[in-house]
């Protein structure tokens, strides 16, 4: 964290450097919550990037297919949702579909087969898994080089998305963890 600190000073936003710290001492913890069932494999950079649509295949009228799996896992399904809302939706957009598209998957869970596993908790994981993907912006902050137009670009817009979901999402009211 101090290196990410050195690395992209007056990049930070103050909101985002409280929540790092308010945070740090629990992400064992959440990793530890995370991880409890249910789980699945998850792709760990589930963004457009990695992602490609094919008209008319299925009963909603959409295949997808999802590649570049070497951040692969297992853990919380939702986990991936909460990449994608965080990091891929710009804050206004995401306010306006986020529970509607949680339970929508919710719904296709439950209809698939999964079982005891409710609306509550699955908003539940979805904020946990937010609180945890702060932990992957960390490293890349430390040691990627954000110096140019392009990367001082993207990293302002990673910290505005994710800062605005954790806040909206009051991720750090969830600490310490009384699950």
């Amino acid at each position: 964290w101090k290196l990410c600190e050195k690395n992209l000073a007056g990049n930070i936003p103050e909101s985002f450097i409280n929540i790092v710290n308010q945070s740090k001492k629990h992400v064992a913890a959440i990793r530890l919550e995370l991880g409890k069932a249910p789980k699945t494999l998850t792709h760990g950079d589930f963004r457009l990037d990695n992602m490609f649509f094919k008209d008319g295949t299925t009963k909603k009228g959409m295949e997808i297919i999802v590649i570049d799996w070497q951040f692969a896992t297992i853990g919380r399904g939702v986990s991936d949702v909460a990449w994608f809302m965080m990091y891929c939706m710009n804050p206004a957009k995401r306010r306006m579909t986020e529970m509607e598209l949680l339970k929508e998957y919710h719904e296709t869970l439950l209809e698939n087969g999964v079982e005891e596993y409710t609306f509550k908790k699955c908003v539940l994981d979805y904020r946990l898994s937010m609180l945890q993907l702060v932990q992957r912006i960390i490293p890349a902050g430390a040691h990627l080089d954000f110096t140019s137009e392009r990367g001082s670009s993207v990293i302002s817009l990673v910290f505005e998305r994710t800062t605005a979901a954790l806040m909206d999402l009051e991720v750090t009211n969830l600490l310490p963890l009384k699950i």
